[in-house]
């Protein structure tokens, strides 16, 4: 049997704000399904054979001048396009970028490389037992309601109340030196109490939101982070809070799937085209972020029985009716 042909294409973006960064996310994860493996990068870069540039910025401006000198193509998103006919208005739909992305790498398709099964290969999720690989930090962080996780790996220090959503660090906060961090498997561990941890709260002053952490651990990380959930169905309460721009590109379709309704994880992949690897990892992040809206078993209704009456009911029935008596309901 032929494995599967894809196009690899890296594709820039510049000068994009919040929305038009996360919509061309969408567009990027959508051209899987026309067997283009979409790469987004930053501008400048190696390889790039497309660049998407918001030109109403001069970052944006500057690089889609730089992208056309160097042979890229470009594709421009404007308040006003200004004579450029094949740009995109500000405010543009995942379908408009979807469409245009399209058409441009297949106007570009000699320039870009053909390969056979360009991406990896779907691997077997994740399931090893905790026990049986060595933990990361988000591993040792307990889930019982009122216990508080002291972690320590060389000059990094944590606390973790999961219960509260809240992570309490030393002066000066020191949150992306933990993302780092986060997959070191050397950190010193305790489970205190809550109310043990007020004395020594005074070295860890600093609080920041768990949910934002748990984001950016889940994106570097390539095990599901505090583990894989038990299987099951799960749905997304509400948007991470945490810059699009930090979620690998696939995520960005699943997680909106997972906002409209519950999803398996092996639905989600097969749905979003990824890997069920994939899903494991997003699974465990809406998990452990405190985000899982965890989808309630169906509940079967049975119709009530009819009441059993003696034998002799109908019979009785029968003979009152023939005298013009009647044992209640109408009488029709």
């Amino acid at each position: 049997m032929t494995a599967p042909r894809y196009q690899h294409a890296r594709i820039a973006a510049a000068g994009l704000d919040l929305l038009h960064m996360t919509r061309l996310k969408v567009a990027c994860s959508l051209l899987m399904a026309e067997r283009v493996h979409a790469e987004l990068r930053d501008w400048p870069g190696t390889g790039i054979r497309l660049l998407v540039a918001g030109v109403d910025s001069a970052q944006g401006a500057a690089a889609a001048e730089q992208g056309r000198e160097t042979g890229v193509a470009v594709l421009t998103i404007a308040r006003e396009r200004r004579g450029d006919l094949q740009g995109l208005h500000h405010g543009a739909t995942v379908k408009d970028m979807f469409d245009q992305l399209l058409r441009l790498l297949g106007d570009e398709a000699p320039v870009l490389a053909t390969v056979a099964a360009a991406l990896p290969s779907p691997r077997s999720p994740d399931r090893t037992p905790l026990d049986a690989r060595t933990p990361r930090l988000l591993d040792h962080v307990a889930t019982t309601a009122g216990i508080v996780t002291l972690l320590e790996c060389g000059e990094l220090r944590v606390a973790v109340d999961r219960d509260r959503g809240l992570l309490h660090l030393p002066p000066g906060g020191g949150e992306t030196a933990l993302v780092e961090a986060c997959e070191r498997t050397d950190w010193r561990v305790e489970h205190i109490a809550r109310a043990a941890f007020d004395p020594r709260r005074a070295g860890v002053p600093t609080r920041a939101p768990l949910e934002p952490f748990v984001w950016r651990a889940a994106s570097r990380s390539a095990h599901p982070v505090g583990g894989r959930p038990a299987d099951g169905v799960l749905g997304l309460k509400g948007w991470p809070a945490v810059d699009a721009a930090v979620l690998p590109g696939g995520w960005i379709l699943a997680l909106g799937c997972l906002l409209q309704r519950p999803w398996s994880s092996v639905a989600l992949a097969e749905a979003c085209g990824l890997p069920e690897a994939e899903t494991a990892r997003i699974f465990a992040a809406v998990h452990h972020s405190g985000l899982a809206h965890i989808a309630p078993a169906p509940v079967t209704r049975r119709a009530p029985a009819p009441e059993a009456g003696p034998a002799s009911a109908g019979l009785l029935v029968r003979v009152a009716r023939r005298f013009g008596l009647h044992f209640g309901g109408s009488r029709g």
